[in-house]
């Protein structure tokens, strides 16, 4: 997602970036409840013209949360998390990625990958149908190969602006040759394929081999992603360049070293800003320059030189060691109007600093604390019957609100300290830089490591009407809160579990003031 700023709005916008900086805090009065409580994921989220949303992904409920009435991969909701009166009994009943409006109706990818469907919206209710000029995409069985669409991977869509569909991943054009796939396809607005597209091919020529992004750059030029070491016959790994009718640009080598994985969550393009850089993530990115080290998010500039200037990232799960679950990841990086980057994935930290499954970064690559303040999503434990049934927690989703908020999708139990199930909405507030200078150093608190209590004193009085003093363990969770006792207070800490702690005080709302502090009984 892009904004333009007019000059006046910029202005506005950098004065009141200069005198403060952002954060957020968990909006309570937007609640979805448990309609999303699921082993898996909210991935997408879509604006509807009423205020509401619909979210898609890869989330079930049939089985650990059947009362809810979004049972599989798709749900509408009202703009405070209510069922919308639109979606009556409706049903999706498959999973959903990539999910665009195209003629009165929407194309997505299903089922992990393995179908393209046209879904229609009656205006009662959301229903799959199967067009007779639209021919259903599917993975078909050893012995069916009828459909002259055979998807083995379908993983991304794109409607150009004539209403052609560009479809990604790894589909067999040619019924007569049904092990024969092509890796970017295209499809006339009638359902029919377009005979006029040229071929594109990917190596290796294996089951594995797909394309799972695709995005057009401001000078026309395409950008295709996957798991793959080249394009019709030029290597250029996971990333590769095609001009405006869709030749492979041999000029553009791609700066990674070719790993295939049968991962479907490959190294992959997630975001092309606005000045063409090219952001690469995934379970693991590396250099040709150094295969032996593994990144999770590297930028690569136009030319398809990697981009000095920035940071690379790197995450792990190093709070949630669950050895059985997939290893870490970044889905995806949205950009903010103050030129900021926001990281979405399953983690719990970033560069070796706690943030849980969502950070802040500027266009160097150094942390912003102040959104998060290193908080986020926390394990998704998506059984409600049994509270052994848990899953590390990931954020796929950031939509950006009128009102400066967010809107947050994912798998998670809880956000920030809340309980919310895979859908919450954060408030934006400020912070003053002003205020963070004046009370830096003027914060006391002892002893430290702590038994059974805590003195919090400041030595000059902060100002204004603080609310309270909370403490929050190292996965975002407020464990314990205190009315404020003054500028020296005593905090009851005996019935803490031992570990380190952060300590906020919160003014009207904000955090003004955090330290961290260790009990030890």
């Amino acid at each position: 997602m892009r904004y333009f700023l007019t000059p006046i709005l910029l202005l506005y916008a950098w004065s009141i970036h200069a005198q403060s900086t952002f954060t957020y805090t968990v909006d309570n009065d937007f609640d979805a409840g448990q309609k999303f409580r699921a082993n898996g994921s909210v991935d997408e989220l879509y604006s509807l013209s009423d205020g509401g949303y619909f979210a898609a992904g890869s989330f079930q409920t049939m089985f650990t949360n059947p009362s809810s009435p979004f049972p599989y991969g798709g749900g509408m909701i009202t703009a405070n998390g209510g069922v919308h009166p639109d979606w009556e009994d409706g049903t999706v009943l498959t999973a959903i990625r990539e999910l665009h409006e195209y003629q009165g109706g929407y194309i997505f990818s299903a089922n992990f990958g393995q179908t393209i469907l046209k879904m229609t919206y009656t205006g009662i209710s959301w229903y799959v149908i199967f067009g007779e000029m639209w021919a259903d995409y599917f993975r078909p069985s050893n012995a069916e190969y009828t459909n002259p669409y055979n998807v083995n991977w379908g993983w991304d869509v794109y409607i150009q602006e004539d209403e052609k569909v560009l479809i990604a991943g790894s589909i067999a054009t040619d019924t007569l040759q049904p092990n024969v796939y092509r890796h970017l396809t295209r499809v006339l607005p009638d359902g029919s394929h377009d005979e006029n597209f040229p071929v594109i091919e990917a190596s290796p020529i294996n089951p594995n081999t797909f394309i799972s992004k695709i995005e057009k750059a401001s000078n026309g030029y395409w950008y295709v992603s996957g798991n793959f070491e080249g394009i019709n016959g030029h290597i250029s790994p996971h990333i590769a360049r095609l001009t405006p009718d869709f030749d492979v640009d041999p000029t553009f080598i791609s700066p990674l070293y070719f790993e295939q994985t049968s991962s479907n969550l490959p190294t992959e393009l997630i975001y092309l800003d606005n000045t063409d850089r090219i952001w690469m993530a995934g379970r693991q990115v590396k250099l040709d320059s150094n295969p032996d080290e593994i990144f999770h998010l590297v930028r690569i500039l136009s030319d398809g030189e990697v981009d000095p200037d920035f940071i690379m990232g790197k995450v792990n799960s190093d709070l949630w060691d669950f050895g059985f679950q997939r290893p870490p990841a970044i889905h995806k990086v949205v950009q903010n109007d103050f030129g900021h980057y926001y990281v979405l994935g399953s983690f719990s930290h970033y560069n070796d600093t706690t943030q849980l499954c969502i950070t802040a970064i500027d266009d160097e690559g150094n942390i912003q604390e102040n959104y998060f303040g290193g908080n986020g999503a926390t394990p998704n434990y998506y059984d409600p019957d049994d509270d052994t049934n848990f899953r590390r927690p990931r954020v796929s989703e950031c939509v950006f609100l009128e009102d400066g908020g967010l809107l947050i999708g994912g798998a998670f139990s809880n956000f920030m300290g809340s309980e919310k199930y895979s859908i919450v909405k954060l408030n934006q507030g400020t912070v003053s830089t002003l205020d963070q200078d004046r009370l830096e150093g003027k914060m006391k608190l002892f002893p430290n490591p702590a038994r059974d209590q805590i003195t919090v004193e400041f030595t000059e009085p902060p100002g204004g009407n603080i609310e309270t003093l909370q403490i929050l363990d190292l996965s975002g969770r407020t464990v314990a809160t205190y009315p404020w006792q003054g500028n020296l207070g005593n905090y009851d800490v005996s019935d803490l579990a031992e570990g380190l702690y952060i300590v906020e005080i919160v003014q009207e709302g904000r955090q003004i003031s955090s330290n961290k502090i260790i009990v030890q009984h």
